[in-house]
Protein backbone atom coordinates (compact mmCIF):
# COMPACT_ATOMS: atom_id res chain seq x y z
CA UNK A 1 0.00 0.00 0.00
CA UNK A 2 2.86 2.57 0.71
CA UNK A 3 4.19 1.77 -2.40
CA UNK A 4 0.91 2.30 -4.17
CA UNK A 5 0.93 5.39 -2.59
CA UNK A 6 4.31 6.54 -3.72
CA UNK A 7 3.67 5.42 -7.34
CA UNK A 8 0.42 7.85 -7.07
CA UNK A 9 2.77 10.50 -5.87
CA UNK A 10 5.25 10.06 -8.02
CA UNK A 11 2.31 10.04 -10.80
CA UNK A 12 0.85 13.16 -9.80
CA UNK A 13 4.38 15.36 -9.45
CA UNK A 14 4.65 14.21 -12.79
CA UNK A 15 1.52 15.51 -14.67
CA UNK A 16 1.94 18.49 -13.14
CA UNK A 17 5.27 18.75 -14.59
CA UNK A 18 3.77 18.47 -17.84
CA UNK A 19 1.32 21.37 -17.68
CA UNK A 20 -1.13 19.62 -20.50
CA UNK A 21 -4.93 20.52 -20.04
CA UNK A 22 -7.57 18.09 -19.35
CA UNK A 23 -5.32 14.58 -19.67
CA UNK A 24 -7.80 13.17 -17.29
CA UNK A 25 -10.77 14.43 -19.67
CA UNK A 26 -9.04 12.93 -22.61
CA UNK A 27 -8.02 9.89 -21.39
CA UNK A 28 -11.70 8.99 -19.94
CA UNK A 29 -12.56 10.25 -23.50
CA UNK A 30 -9.79 7.36 -24.96
CA UNK A 31 -11.00 4.76 -22.69
CA UNK A 32 -15.53 5.05 -24.05
CA UNK A 33 -14.05 5.42 -27.84
CA UNK A 34 -12.43 1.72 -26.79
CA UNK A 35 -15.18 0.65 -25.77
CA UNK A 36 -17.61 2.09 -28.33
CA UNK A 37 -15.45 0.27 -30.76
CA UNK A 38 -15.90 -3.13 -28.99
CA UNK A 39 -19.25 -2.68 -28.94
CA UNK A 40 -20.00 -1.85 -32.68
CA UNK A 41 -17.36 -5.08 -33.15
CA UNK A 42 -19.82 -7.13 -30.82
CA UNK A 43 -22.63 -5.71 -33.17
CA UNK A 44 -21.26 -5.88 -36.24
CA UNK A 45 -20.53 -9.61 -35.36
CA UNK A 46 -24.31 -10.34 -34.11
CA UNK A 47 -25.60 -8.88 -37.39
CA UNK A 48 -23.41 -11.18 -39.64
CA UNK A 49 -24.05 -13.82 -37.43
CA UNK A 50 -28.09 -13.73 -38.13
CA UNK A 51 -27.86 -13.19 -41.56
CA UNK A 52 -25.57 -16.12 -42.39
CA UNK A 53 -25.83 -18.20 -40.03
CA UNK A 54 -28.78 -17.24 -37.91
CA UNK A 55 -27.44 -18.31 -34.42
CA UNK A 56 -28.33 -15.47 -32.44
CA UNK A 57 -31.20 -15.59 -29.65
CA UNK A 58 -33.58 -13.86 -30.90
CA UNK A 59 -35.83 -13.64 -27.25
CA UNK A 60 -33.17 -10.50 -26.08
CA UNK A 61 -34.90 -7.58 -27.22
CA UNK A 62 -32.27 -5.55 -27.68
CA UNK A 63 -30.87 -8.44 -30.02
CA UNK A 64 -34.03 -8.70 -31.72
CA UNK A 65 -34.58 -4.51 -32.04
CA UNK A 66 -31.21 -4.25 -33.31
CA UNK A 67 -32.01 -6.70 -36.27
CA UNK A 68 -35.11 -5.38 -37.17
CA UNK A 69 -33.76 -2.23 -37.53
CA UNK A 70 -31.18 -4.03 -40.06
CA UNK A 71 -33.28 -5.58 -42.07
CA UNK A 72 -35.53 -2.65 -42.38
CA UNK A 73 -32.37 -0.20 -42.95
CA UNK A 74 -29.55 -2.16 -44.90
CA UNK A 75 -27.16 0.76 -45.30
CA UNK A 76 -26.89 0.45 -41.55
CA UNK A 77 -24.34 -2.19 -41.91
CA UNK A 78 -21.55 -0.31 -44.33
CA UNK A 79 -22.23 3.06 -41.49
CA UNK A 80 -21.43 0.82 -38.59
CA UNK A 81 -18.04 -0.33 -40.31
CA UNK A 82 -17.29 3.34 -41.20
CA UNK A 83 -18.50 4.44 -37.71
CA UNK A 84 -15.73 1.98 -36.30
CA UNK A 85 -12.76 3.50 -38.13
CA UNK A 86 -14.07 6.73 -37.88
CA UNK A 87 -14.06 6.28 -33.93
CA UNK A 88 -10.86 4.55 -33.72
CA UNK A 89 -8.94 6.97 -35.54
CA UNK A 90 -10.15 9.85 -33.19
CA UNK A 91 -9.19 7.67 -30.33
CA UNK A 92 -5.80 7.35 -31.81
CA UNK A 93 -5.29 10.91 -32.52
CA UNK A 94 -6.69 11.89 -29.17
CA UNK A 95 -4.27 9.82 -27.40
CA UNK A 96 -1.01 10.76 -30.04
CA UNK A 97 -1.70 14.50 -29.46
CA UNK A 98 -1.50 14.04 -25.95
CA UNK A 99 1.57 11.60 -25.82
CA UNK A 100 2.92 14.53 -27.97
CA UNK A 101 2.18 17.47 -26.29
CA UNK A 102 3.09 15.46 -22.73
CA UNK A 103 6.74 15.16 -24.57
CA UNK A 104 6.88 18.75 -25.63
CA UNK A 105 6.18 20.49 -22.52
CA UNK A 106 7.97 18.08 -20.76
CA UNK A 107 11.20 18.78 -23.03
CA UNK A 108 11.08 22.21 -21.72
CA UNK A 109 10.55 21.54 -17.95
CA UNK A 110 13.95 19.63 -18.48
CA UNK A 111 15.73 22.08 -20.93
CA UNK A 112 15.23 24.45 -18.16
CA UNK A 113 16.28 22.79 -15.16
CA UNK A 114 19.22 21.95 -16.56
CA UNK A 115 19.71 25.44 -17.86
CA UNK A 116 19.17 26.41 -14.20
CA UNK A 117 21.61 23.43 -12.59
CA UNK A 118 24.31 23.72 -14.81
CA UNK A 119 25.84 20.66 -13.78
CA UNK A 120 24.36 17.71 -15.88
CA UNK A 121 26.66 16.29 -18.92
CA UNK A 122 25.61 16.36 -22.54
CA UNK A 123 25.03 12.63 -22.51
CA UNK A 124 22.61 13.13 -19.39
CA UNK A 125 21.22 16.02 -20.61
CA UNK A 126 20.33 14.65 -24.43
CA UNK A 127 19.38 11.43 -22.45
CA UNK A 128 16.58 13.00 -20.55
CA UNK A 129 15.39 15.32 -23.22
CA UNK A 130 14.86 12.30 -26.11
CA UNK A 131 14.31 9.29 -24.41
CA UNK A 132 13.07 9.79 -20.50
CA UNK A 133 11.01 12.06 -21.79
CA UNK A 134 9.55 9.75 -24.94
CA UNK A 135 8.70 7.22 -22.38
CA UNK A 136 6.75 9.44 -19.75
CA UNK A 137 5.01 10.64 -22.69
CA UNK A 138 3.60 7.34 -23.77
CA UNK A 139 3.00 6.06 -20.31
CA UNK A 140 -0.52 8.11 -21.14
CA UNK A 141 -1.34 6.17 -23.69
CA UNK A 142 -0.48 2.94 -22.09
CA UNK A 143 -2.89 3.93 -18.84
CA UNK A 144 -5.44 4.31 -20.68
CA UNK A 145 -5.25 1.14 -22.06
CA UNK A 146 -4.86 -0.17 -18.73
CA UNK A 147 -8.29 2.06 -17.72
CA UNK A 148 -9.72 0.10 -20.90
CA UNK A 149 -9.14 -3.19 -19.44
CA UNK A 150 -10.17 -2.56 -16.29
CA UNK A 151 -13.56 -1.12 -17.93
CA UNK A 152 -13.90 -4.24 -19.89
CA UNK A 153 -13.12 -6.98 -17.56
CA UNK A 154 -15.57 -5.13 -14.83
CA UNK A 155 -18.64 -5.67 -17.32
CA UNK A 156 -17.96 -9.08 -18.26
CA UNK A 157 -17.52 -9.73 -14.40
CA UNK A 158 -20.85 -8.49 -14.11
CA UNK A 159 -22.47 -10.18 -17.27
CA UNK A 160 -20.91 -13.29 -15.54
CA UNK A 161 -22.80 -12.93 -12.39
CA UNK A 162 -25.84 -12.21 -13.82
CA UNK A 163 -25.33 -15.19 -16.54
CA UNK A 164 -23.56 -17.95 -15.04
CA UNK A 165 -22.35 -17.24 -11.35
CA UNK A 166 -20.60 -20.77 -11.72
CA UNK A 167 -18.34 -19.38 -14.48
CA UNK A 168 -17.35 -16.39 -12.36
CA UNK A 169 -15.82 -18.84 -9.21
CA UNK A 170 -14.10 -20.68 -12.02
CA UNK A 171 -12.16 -17.23 -13.11
CA UNK A 172 -11.69 -16.02 -9.89
CA UNK A 173 -9.54 -19.32 -9.23
CA UNK A 174 -7.89 -18.84 -12.14
CA UNK A 175 -7.10 -15.23 -11.05
CA UNK A 176 -5.48 -16.72 -8.21
CA UNK A 177 -3.13 -19.39 -9.72
CA UNK A 178 -2.05 -16.65 -11.95
CA UNK A 179 -0.97 -14.76 -8.63
CA UNK A 180 2.61 -15.77 -8.53
CA UNK A 181 3.52 -15.85 -12.12
CA UNK A 182 2.18 -12.54 -12.64
CA UNK A 183 4.32 -11.37 -9.94
CA UNK A 184 7.59 -13.04 -11.09
CA UNK A 185 6.97 -11.78 -14.21
CA UNK A 186 6.43 -8.05 -12.76
CA UNK A 187 9.69 -8.24 -10.57
CA UNK A 188 11.44 -9.41 -13.87
CA UNK A 189 10.08 -6.80 -16.07
CA UNK A 190 10.72 -3.93 -13.71
CA UNK A 191 14.52 -5.50 -13.16
CA UNK A 192 15.09 -5.20 -17.08
CA UNK A 193 13.39 -2.31 -17.30
CA UNK A 194 15.78 -0.13 -14.98
CA UNK A 195 18.79 -1.98 -16.39
CA UNK A 196 18.45 -0.52 -19.98
CA UNK A 197 17.65 3.05 -18.28
CA UNK A 198 20.77 2.92 -16.55
CA UNK A 199 22.73 0.91 -19.84
CA UNK A 200 20.82 3.72 -21.94
CA UNK A 201 22.58 6.46 -19.83
CA UNK A 202 25.96 4.46 -19.97
CA UNK A 203 25.25 4.37 -24.02
CA UNK A 204 25.00 8.28 -24.44
CA UNK A 205 27.98 8.87 -21.56
CA UNK A 206 30.64 6.49 -24.15
CA UNK A 207 29.07 8.21 -27.36
CA UNK A 208 29.92 11.89 -25.40
CA UNK A 209 33.67 10.46 -24.48
CA UNK A 210 34.59 9.17 -28.04
CA UNK A 211 33.08 12.43 -29.46
CA UNK A 212 35.00 14.86 -27.32
CA UNK A 213 38.30 12.23 -27.67
CA UNK A 214 38.26 11.96 -31.09
CA UNK A 215 41.55 13.28 -32.31
CA UNK A 216 43.00 11.52 -29.26
CA UNK A 217 42.06 8.28 -29.84
CA UNK A 218 43.22 8.56 -33.73
CA UNK A 219 47.23 9.59 -31.81
CA UNK A 220 46.78 6.38 -29.90
CA UNK A 221 44.87 4.12 -32.37
CA UNK A 222 42.72 2.69 -30.28
CA UNK A 223 39.78 3.32 -32.14
CA UNK A 224 39.13 -1.10 -32.02
CA UNK A 225 39.29 -1.09 -28.21
CA UNK A 226 36.86 1.42 -27.99
CA UNK A 227 34.36 0.86 -30.43
CA UNK A 228 34.44 -2.81 -29.14
CA UNK A 229 33.47 -1.89 -25.94
CA UNK A 230 30.49 0.36 -27.36
CA UNK A 231 29.64 -2.95 -29.15
CA UNK A 232 29.48 -5.00 -26.05
CA UNK A 233 27.60 -1.78 -23.91
CA UNK A 234 25.21 -1.93 -26.87
CA UNK A 235 24.67 -5.72 -27.25
CA UNK A 236 24.03 -5.21 -23.14
CA UNK A 237 21.20 -2.64 -23.96
CA UNK A 238 19.55 -4.66 -26.92
CA UNK A 239 19.34 -7.90 -24.50
CA UNK A 240 18.12 -5.94 -21.23
CA UNK A 241 15.51 -4.13 -23.69
CA UNK A 242 14.66 -7.58 -25.10
CA UNK A 243 14.20 -9.41 -21.91
CA UNK A 244 11.74 -6.01 -20.60
CA UNK A 245 9.83 -6.76 -23.74
CA UNK A 246 9.36 -10.66 -23.44
CA UNK A 247 8.32 -10.17 -19.72
CA UNK A 248 6.21 -7.74 -20.32
CA UNK A 249 4.32 -9.43 -23.29
CA UNK A 250 4.06 -12.64 -21.27
CA UNK A 251 2.57 -10.63 -18.34
CA UNK A 252 -0.03 -8.84 -20.49
CA UNK A 253 -0.95 -12.33 -22.36
CA UNK A 254 -1.92 -13.77 -18.80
Amino acid sequence: MQNLNLVVKRLLYVSRLTDVKNKKLRILISVLLANAIVSIDIGIIVIFSSLLANVVDDTNLIVKTVLNLVNDYKFIIPLLVVLRYLIMFIDRMNMEILSLQVNENLRFYLLDEIYRKGNYSTADAYYYLNTVSQHVSSFYKALSGFLNNILQIIGYSIFLIYSDIQMVFYFGLGALILILPTKYLLIKGKHYQHLSFTIGKEVNLYIQRILDNIFLLKILKTKTNEFAHFRKILDENKDAWIKNNIYGAANSML
